[in-house]
């Protein structure tokens, strides 16, 4: 809690600031000349265009001193800051979102086959039918080499293409997840 001195109009004082000037007293922040102050709760704002800052005047009312907020504009920095930041943050959440939407080969190719009766070889049957050799090639190592299908990768919605299941590749990955 913070206090105000009526006679010096100095605030914020701690207790233990309070303490210090009155040694003799055992509870000097109970002077008359010392009023509590209240602090106000921060209000709501816009965090990627205002801050918030403490006022530097306290208001009076019914005779209470609250310490208030005040919603001010970030400034140009600031506002690079935060829209950095928030860029960040984004980023991080498709990122997670990204590899929530991620499985093992196994789980996939147990989802094409219980969902769709794809196998494995009608997999490499499409990569093997790939006209551009350096396309197929790329697809075939990227399907052989990998440990993980994802969601989105190019070659998932190449081969979900060829396959015709690119509408149900949303289920076919929640399925996926569960084996």
């Amino acid at each position: 809690m913070n206090y105000i001195d009526k006679e010096t109009d100095a605030w914020p004082l701690t207790v233990e600031a309070i303490a210090q000037a009155h040694p003799e007293w055992a509870n000097p922040w109970l002077l008359p000349r010392y009023a509590s102050i209240t602090e106000a709760q921060a209000p709501d704002y816009d965090r990627l265009t205002h801050k918030l800052v403490r006022k530097t005047v306290l208001d009076v009312m019914d005779g209470e001193h609250v310490w208030d907020w005040e919603t001010v504009p970030l400034d140009a920095q600031e506002l690079a800051d935060v829209q950095a930041q928030e860029q960040a943050r984004r980023q991080a959440q498709l990122e997670t979102i990204r590899l929530a939407r991620r499985v093992t080969k196994r789980q996939a190719l147990l989802a094409l086959w219980d969902l769709c009766g794809i196998k494995e070889a009608d997999v490499l049957a499409v990569i093997a039918a790939e006209q551009d050799e350096n396309a197929r090639y790329r697809t075939q190592i990227d399907w052989q080499g990998a440990v993980y299908i994802e969601h989105d990768s190019p070659t998932m919605l190449q081969l979900a293409q060829a396959l015709n299941i690119t509408q149900r590749l949303g289920e076919l990955f929640d399925y996926a997840a569960t084996q």
